[in-house]
Formats: structure tokens, sequence, C-alpha cells
């Protein structure tokens, strides 16, 4: 069995309306439609990723009766394992660099054996963009194409672009556009009961209760250096949560993230 967490609170960040109505990027209605197989495109980092699970569980809502399949980074398919949203999570081996021809190459051969009704692409770069040309000239694509911004390859797009400041408000005018709503404000995982053990067992081993502790992440990944927000800073803002709330200050993250730490 798997257990489903989410946060205690949600961010007054991330408004659920995000100042735009549902019509206000619709472009179509897709909720009626029979799609028998959808495929949710999510790459990037870890932290990416876990903000658009409240997207794709919107999705999952939507379309109750669809096979959704995700397909992601190969070290991010651990998050999914016992997820009962997804038919199937795919990405190609790590060896493969994204971009490679090798890359491409198996990930067109999924994509054409998979034959889905409709793509949501989730991402806000062109890598995906890239791949998505190609199998659009090569007529590999579903009539469903579904992309952030108005440009070839999607068929299927918001029907007004305006600049939206967080990523998460850009995931939401993304589902908008098929008239999908953004319901789901917060991160939703489902973890099993042995990952719920291992997380409190790591609590206990370094005193850690409920309520008494914060978490910074203060690094990025090496090719994300510039969006760094800066050791500095998460000194000063350590010392503001400690004096102020008196909680303990917890640093996590990768190899990528100990020189910041």
């Amino acid at each position: 069995m798997s257990k489903i967490i989410e946060p205690n609170k949600v961010s007054d960040f991330l408004d659920k309306s995000h100042k735009f109505g549902l019509k206000e990027f619709q472009s179509v209605n897709l909720k009626n439609k029979d799609l028998k197989k959808i495929l949710i495109i999510k790459w990037g980092g870890m932290g990416d990723i876990i903000l658009a699970t409240g997207i794709m569980h919107d999705i999952y809502k939507s379309f109750p009766k669809s096979k959704i399949h995700l397909n992601t980074l190969p070290q991010w398919k651990h998050l999914f394992n016992s997820d009962p949203r997804f038919e199937k999570i795919w990405g190609t081996k790590k060896a493969q660099k994204i971009g490679s021809l090798k890359h491409f190459y198996q990930w067109l051969k999924l994509i054409k054996c998979e034959n889905y009704d409709l793509i949501i692409d989730l991402q806000t770069n062109d890598r995906t963009r890239i791949y998505l040309s190609i199998l659009r000239m090569i007529k590999f694509t579903p009539f469903y194409l579904v992309g952030n911004h108005p440009v070839f390859p999607y068929s299927i797009y918001p029907k007004k672009n305006i600049n939206l400041e967080h990523p998460f408000q850009i995931l939401q005018r993304t589902i908008n556009t098929i008239g999908l709503e953004s319901k789901t404000i917060y991160p939703k995982l489902f973890i099993t009961k042995e990952e719920e053990n291992l997380a409190l067992s790591i609590l206990q081993k370094n005193n850690l209760e409920k309520g008494n502790y914060a978490v910074f992440i203060c690094g990025s990944n090496q090719n994300g250096r510039q969006k760094r927000w800066g050791a500095q800073n998460f000194v000063k803002l350590s010392k503001l949560i400690r004096s102020s709330l008196n909680l303990k200050i917890i640093l996590i993250g990768g190899p990528d993230d100990i020189s910041e730490c």
C-alpha cells in the first residue's frame, strides 16, 4: 500500500486562481474526449518534478478512464514507484545524454510504439520542443499536442500568451488550455510504508520533531549554478528564522549542493 503525502499548509504565493481564470487561456475542452492513452512529459530537476505533481494530479482526475504515462528523467522514476496515477513511467538510460542522437532515437522508438492520443508537454524550454518538432515533421505526433507557448510543433496552446512569473503558473496555464482546472496547488506524492519508516528514522536519528525545523536546499545542479540564491543569503535567512521562530535549520541536497551547503 502507498500513502499520499501532502504539505500541511499551502504557500500564499501559489494563488489558486493565478490571477487569471480558466477561460483566459482555454483553447479547447478535452475533458469529455475519449482519450485512451495520454503522455505527460516533464524533465528537469527534482524540484521541478515535485512542483509539477499537483498539475499531474489534476490531469489524472480529469481523465479517469485514460491510461496515463509519464516521461521523465531516469533518476526521478523512483519518485513514482508507488504512484497509482501512472500506468507507466519511462525515461532513457542515464548514459544517454539528452540531445544526443542515441537519446532521441530511443525516445522516438518509445513514442512511436505507444501511439498516444494526447501529449502534454510540461516543459518550458526548447529541448522537448526540438524533439516534438522532429516528431511532428515525420508525422508521429498525435492530433492533440499541448504546449506552453504558441509555437511549432504544438497543435494546442494557450489562447492568450500572458507573461507569467512563476513556473507553477505556467503549468496551470498549460492545462487550462485544454479545459482543465488547476485545483491541486501543492505537490502530491505517494510513498510506501518502508519509505515512510525510513524518513521517520532519519528524523529520530537527528532529534527532529514535527514543527521544530526548517529545510534549506541551498544549491542546484552544476548546469544551473546561476539559479543559486547564494550561501550568504541562506545564512541571513537562517538567522532570521532561528531568532523569530526558534527553528532548527536542516541542509539537504545532492552531490552538486555540497559546496554551497
